[in-house]
């Protein structure tokens, strides 16, 4: 499991090390696309879209915290940043699980292990590459 948990770091941390960098990115619009999927796929009504937009914004800026675009990697406290966006991810998915009924939990946790899986399956052209 840290072994697990140490390559969705790694991941997490490249991907939005490098989005942070883009001279175009827009982390408000980046949350918003994220929960739009998010209502398309879990069918989630008004109250629970709007409530998942905020724990979405929230995670974003937990996990976005700890970059500094430019800083120096060898002045990074990777260890640090990595049980951080754990205590972030863990309170996300607490509070993801209260909005969600059951169903709508379980399909959550389907569209996680996709994502794990695209991240760290070893797809040509790195995460987000053809497959």
């Amino acid at each position: 499991m840290k072994k697990f948990g140490l390559i969705l770091f790694a991941s997490l941390a490249m991907s939005v090390g490098a989005m942070a960098q883009m001279p175009n990115f827009d982390r408000g619009e980046m949350v918003k696309n994220m929960t739009n999927g998010q209502v398309e796929r879990l069918k989630l009504n008004k109250d629970q879209a709007a409530k998942m937009q905020a724990l979405n914004d929230t995670l974003m800026s937990s996990m976005m915290g700890g970059f500094t675009p430019g800083a120096d990697p060898g002045q990074m406290d990777f260890e640090a940043m990595r049980a951080n966006m754990e205590k972030a991810r863990e309170k996300y998915n607490k509070g993801v699980k209260a909005l969600l009924t059951a169903d709508q939990y379980k399909e959550f946790e389907k569209m996680q292990a996709e994502q794990r899986q695209g991240m760290g399956g070893g797809a040509p052209g790195g995460f987000g590459g053809p497959r």
